[in-house]
């Protein structure tokens, strides 16, 4: 087996300064490492850069979509370098990337994923569906880089595409080609059976492999101690006289025909979701399961003989003994197991008044520190002090995630009992980064045109309105001590992420009411324009002083006299009334009243609604909408996150944690046409 401290990746910081350096050199995902750990070394660096060194010919595909996620994040500067090979999923992160260069005699593969699958016709059908929607996913990422159509994309996977670096380039996958490297030293590490596993690897690339020989098994056992890390080359462009980590694997018999390749890997599946079972029912931590899984000679007989040893070594040390990290906390701690849990979180959210308490729960009313020493059971005769008990309690992890899940559920029901304004008012928009993203709005489709006899259609090409969408990221933190523990301060849980809710969903209106007063569209004009020389315009002044049926009728006017770009009337309708208190009682009257003593109302029912707000208590008159079938003003999230979230900044130490409420918004004018001011005479 390889060593279990084998890396496939290794991160450099060499100061603010510089871009982080990571090298993603190996199986995506191999052995027991994971892709969170490349998550959380991005993490730590905060917005930092980052430059991406990759050589791999593929790995784990819910691996590299872990990392994809990560990469596309980072709010740093990405750049990745291909150091000779990318691979299979290696080449999907890749396009998570700000920028990538290529060698001129690099390669890039692309095609479709594939799995193995073991089970009845359900697990066999779920398996498929698994890999479609993988297969899918990628290749969306792919057309999103180089612009093409999708099927085009789903063509090239189909054929297990290899790319030199000027024909990636032109399919427009890299942004740019860099000088050539020595691929012999670049693929040194790469075994020749690998690629082999590929369709039709390049032979000028299989040109390059250097067999990698086998390790004598006296040299196989892992040295005592923790190795020192392995940094793999710098770019292969100036690493002509290093010599990388070579991946070693162990000399397995193959089978020779598909029915032996089918056979194998059934047994494979059936032993790995034996030892899965077991690892589930017995609550088995991740580094032994890995450690059973990745040993191909480790049978279901031979898991469930470790994973008694494991309980019966810690049973044998009597209670006073530490839990084995190997074995879940949950498993062996049979005075204080979920039942426990679950009843604290009852008890601490009927405090919170977001839960009815259960009747025989036994912890009504129990205080935070009272919480805390039952959620660690019989560890709390060895606290010295109130402080040493809350520093095991935060460290034990069931009160820990008893404080998160309250906090959340807090958050939840705040969101259930009060909406922002901007849900009545705005469309919103799913932003997949922070990038200025140019937006497309399909409020001119163009008209439909007449067919031929012969059944000939004609194509329409839909454009970019030329607005463009940022987001920004707001957000504030709370403290969560040992203090607040002790001090039973529950409004910490109760009240103040209601406070926090409440804020961002002031900051979305905020946001929204500020591109409507200050923003600017694509052609640097305000929002609202003057009509000049019988041209269309959404700004109507010198409204008769109180005259609220002549304002309504010139904001009518406004929506009803619009065109498209091609000048055909688009009939528009106005749908809502923004106003501040001094107006919105009076426009709701007219818009409610069919006549007056001598005369019918005009403005009768031209507007469905009056929004009354203070944030317009600067306009002297009203702004109107259309309906949100036409994209007039969007909100836009990240992946559709339209709430603030919570977060711990740095997960939870004796200290306590750091609540972190984020809201990743912003908010833009993309269609004047839809939105329409009028404001009475001054005098």
């Amino acid at each position: 087996m390889p060593s279990k401290n084998k890396r496939w990746f290794t991160l450099k910081n060499e100061g603010d300064e510089q871009p982080v350096k990571v090298w993603v050199h190996g199986d995506i995902g191999a052995y027991d490492i994971e892709a969170m750990d490349l998550i959380r070394a991005l993490q730590s660096v905060g917005t930092q850069d980052a430059e991406f060194r990759v050589q791999s010919y593929g790995g784990s595909v819910y691996e590299g979509l872990s990392m994809y996620n990560a990469i596309r994040a980072h709010k740093g500067k990405t750049v990745a370098i291909v150091d000779g090979l990318a691979a299979s999923i290696a080449t999907y992160f890749l396009m998570a990337c700000d920028e990538i260069q290529m060698p001129e005699n690099a390669y890039l593969m692309i095609h479709n994923p594939s799995m193995g699958a073991w089970g009845g016709e359900s697990e066999l059908e779920s398996a498929l569906t698994q890999l479609k929607n993988s297969k899918q996913t990628i290749a969306e990422a792919y057309a999103e880089r180089c612009g093409k159509p999708i099927h085009d994309v789903l063509a090239a996977m189909h054929q297990e595409t290899w790319f030199t670096a000027q024909e990636a380039l032109e399919f427009g996958l890299i942004d740019k080609v860099v000088d050539a490297v020595d691929l012999s030293n670049c693929l040194q590490a790469t075994s020749e059976d690998a690629l082999k596993a590929f369709k039709q690897p390049p032979a000028v690339l299989m040109n390059h492999l250097k067999p990698v020989p086998d390790v004598p098994e006296e040299n196989t056992d892992e040295p005592e101690g923790e190795p020192d890390p392995i940094e793999p080359p710098p770019l292969a462009a100036s690493a002509k006289d290093t010599n990388p980590p070579q991946q070693v694997t162990e000399n397995m018999s193959k089978p020779t025909d598909n029915a032996a390749l089918l056979e194998a890997a059934k047994k494979e599946n059936s032993r790995q979701s034996a030892i899965r079972a077991l690892c589930a029912q017995h609550k088995v931590k991740d580094t032994l399961r890995d450690e059973m899984l990745n040993d191909v000679n480790c049978s279901e007989s031979d898991a469930a003989q470790k994973i008694l040893a494991a309980i019966g070594a810690h049973s044998a040390a009597g209670s006073e003994s530490s839990t084995p990290d190997n074995i879940s906390d949950s498993h062996i701690r049979a005075d204080n197991g979920n039942i426990t849990k679950d009843s604290l979180q009852n008890a601490l959210l009927a405090r919170c008044d977001v839960a009815e308490l259960e009747s025989d729960n036994p912890y009504k009313l129990k205080t935070l520190l009272d919480m805390a020493e039952i959620a660690i059971g019989g560890e709390a005769s060895k606290c010295s002090s109130r402080n040493e008990l809350v520093a095991r309690a935060f460290n034990s992890g069931d009160f820990a995630e008893i404080i998160t899940e309250s906090i959340r559920t807090v958050m939840v029901d705040e969101k259930k009992l009060r909406a922002p304004l901007f849900r009545q008012l705005a469309n919103t928009e799913n932003l997949p980064n922070f990038k200025e993203t140019d937006l497309v709005t399909i409020n001119d489709a163009p008209d439909l045109m007449n067919v031929s006899e012969d059944g000939e259609y004609k194509s329409a090409l839909l454009t970019g309105s030329g607005e463009k969408i940022q987001l920004a990221t707001f957000g504030r933190e709370i403290g969560f001590t040992r203090q607040a523990i002790i001090n039973d301060e529950i409004a910490l849980i109760s009240k103040v992420p209601r406070k926090f809710m409440q804020s961002g969903y002031r900051l979305a209106d905020k946001l929204y009411f500020n591109a409507i007063f200050s923003g600017k569209m694509a052609d640097e004009k305000g929002i609202f324009l003057a009509p000049a020389a019988k041209k269309w315009g959404n700004l109507r002044t010198n409204i008769p002083k109180n005259d609220y049926q002549a304002l309504i009728m010139a904001l009518h006017k406004s929506f009803a006299t619009t065109v498209s770009s091609g000048g055909d009337p688009l009939d528009l309708r106005g749908e809502l009334l923004l106003a501040n208190p001094d107006h919105a009682g009076y426009l709701e009257a007219v818009l409610n009243t069919a006549s007056k003593p001598d005369t019918f109302n005009p403005a009768y029912k031209k507007f469905d609604k009056v929004i009354e707000t203070a944030r317009m208590a600067d306009v002297n008159g009203a702004i109107a909408l259309t309906g949100k079938d036409f994209d007039s003003v969007v909100m836009g999230f990240l992946d559709g996150q339209t709430d603030p979230w919570l977060e711990t900044s740095d997960g939870w130490t004796t200290e306590g944690a750091k609540f972190r409420i984020t809201y990743d918004i912003t908010a833009k004018v993309v269609d004047r046409r839809g939105v329409a001011k009028a404001e009475f005479n001054a005098s």
